[in-house]
């Protein structure tokens, strides 16, 4: 067996990655106080905006501003990731 098409395989992929991005961000400390790359990486990363738009819920209270950051990043991220997967399913059965 490929251990490319294991479950287990991909499941360790996607937590490395997310582990990767969650250290990378703002979620331990805010990018105000980051430099150099580290701090562009946290400004392209979108954990961060999530983040920092649910700590300003918390904080701040409700407003649109935040509300729009802690929903619609994720919620675009959710598209993308099921239009990719869509398409690679396309192909994989286009294949057999």
């Amino acid at each position: 067996a490929n251990p490319r098409h294991d479950a287990p395989f991909f499941s360790v992929l996607i937590l490395s990655k997310l582990f990767i991005l969650l250290f990378l961000s703002s979620a331990f400390f805010p990018r105000e106080t980051m430099t150099g790359v580290y701090r562009r990486i946290a400004d392209v990363n979108p954990v961060s905006h999530i983040v920092e738009g649910l700590r300003a819920l918390v904080i701040d209270g409700m407003s649109t501003g935040a509300l729009v950051r802690s929903l619609v990043i994720p919620a675009l991220i959710g598209v993308g990731a099921t239009l990719v997967s869509l398409d690679q399913l396309r192909r994989r059965i286009a294949r057999s």
